[in-house]
C-alpha cells in the first residue's frame, strides 16, 4: 500500500505538468456541478452554484477533481429531494470554495472526503469541514496565482 508522502509527491509532481490558466470562477463550478447532475437527479437533489465572475489563473484540472469530489461527499450524505450549494470567493491572496449540504452532518471523513484533501493538499491548497459538530459545510482553499510567472 502506498504511503500517503508517497501519492501527495506524485500528485505534486503531477499538478505541476499540467498547464495552468485562466479560468472564470462560476465556469469551473458550472463544470464541476454538471459532472456530478446525474447523481444528484437519481437522488432528486438540487444543486445550486453561487459565484463571482471574475477569473484565476489555476490548474483547471485538479481543482476540478476537488471540487467534484466535494459535491460526491454532499451527494452521499444528503436525504432525497435535499439541497447543495457551492460556492467561491476570493478572500485576501486565496480562493476559497464551500460546499453546503443540507443532509446530516457527518463526523467522519469518507473516501470521497480523503481525495478531496490529498488533491488539494498537491495543488498547495487545504480542505477541511467547517464546524467539527456540523460536518454539513466543506471548505477548500487555493492560493492565488496573479500572473503566469
Amino acid at each position: 500500500m502506498r504511503r500517503e508522502s508517497d501519492t501527495l509527491h506524485l500528485l505534486m509532481l503531477e499538478t505541476t505538468s499540467k498547464p495552468r490558466e485562466y479560468v472564470a470562477i462560476a465556469r469551473l463550478l458550472h463544470e464541476a456541478s454538471e459532472q456530478v447532475s446525474d447523481e444528484a437527479r437519481l437522488r432528486s437533489l438540487a444543486i445550486t452554484v453561487v459565484a463571482v465572475d471574475d477569473e484565476v489563473f489555476v490548474n483547471r484540472h485538479y481543482v476540478k477533481i476537488v471540487l467534484v469530489a466535494m459535491l460526491r461527499s454532499a451527494i452521499e450524505r444528503t436525504h432525497r429531494n435535499g439541497r447543495i450549494v457551492i460556492t467561491a470567493q476570493e478572500i485576501e491572496r486565496d480562493l476559497a470554495f464551500a460546499v453546503y449540504a443540507s443532509g446530516p452532518a457527518q463526523s467522519h471523513w469518507s473516501e470521497t472526503d480523503e481525495l478531496a484533501r490529498i488533491h488539494a493538499r498537491a495543488l498547495g491548497g487545504r480542505f477541511w469541514r467547517g464546524d467539527p459538530s456540523d460536518g454539513r459545510l466543506a471548505l477548500f482553499t487555493l492560493p492565488l496565482y496573479m500572473d503566469e510567472n
